[in-house]
């Protein structure tokens, strides 16, 4: 459940980063952005998912589509980005999370982006409290 002042700490985060990324100064380059993104991954994300699936027992939609989006990329591949053995780990230590990742990969095949982000936006609620 995100509370109003999570709510808000998310804002600022989301804030903070969209200034970052408009300073024309900063070169932000996919190359470098994309480096050693399934050790990212396994550290940012997979906290918040095991944590979040253990409290409602099911993986979040949101960042499972994350993980999802990684998996599917299949442009130019990027030293750090290997898609192995992460993808059989990270199923191995979240229950349901192999299934969960599968299925939006799928989703996001036949739906595209914006089409698989609302169709798991919409699959789960995650309630505000104040």
């Amino acid at each position: 459940m995100l509370t109003d002042a999570g709510a808000r700490l998310c804002g600022r985060y989301a804030d903070a980063v969209l200034e970052r990324f408009s300073n024309p100064f900063l070169d932000h380059r996919l190359s470098a952005i994309a480096l050693n993104s399934a050790a990212k991954l396994r550290v940012r994300l997979l906290p918040s998912i095991a944590a979040f699936a253990a409290e409602h027992g099911a993986p979040p939609p949101g960042l499972v589509l994350a993980l999802a989006a990684f998996f599917a990329y299949d442009g130019p591949k990027l030293d750090g980005c290997e898609t192995e053995p992460l993808r059989t780990d990270l199923g191995a230590e979240v229950r349901g999370l192999g299934a969960a990742v599968d299925a939006a990969v799928a989703s996001l095949r036949e739906l595209g982006p914006v089409g698989a982000m609302q169709r798991a936006m919409t699959s789960t609620r995650i309630q505000r409290t104040t």
